[in-house]
């Protein structure tokens, strides 16, 4: 899987969509957009913050 340059932050919302590709290059259907929460929402800090 390729992707761009991204970060998440610690809260927020996020949306993203595929576009898958084969071997060849040929690019199929590109998916909904899928709505998901930071996957660092219920992280703890080490330093108790």
């Amino acid at each position: 899987m390729c992707s761009g340059a991204f970060a998440f932050k610690k809260e927020g919302k996020y949306k993203v969509r595929f576009t898958p590709m084969n071997i060849d290059g040929k690019k199929s259907t590109t998916t909904d957009w899928i709505t998901f929460e930071s996957p660092f929402m219920n992280d703890k800090s080490i330093f108790g913050k």
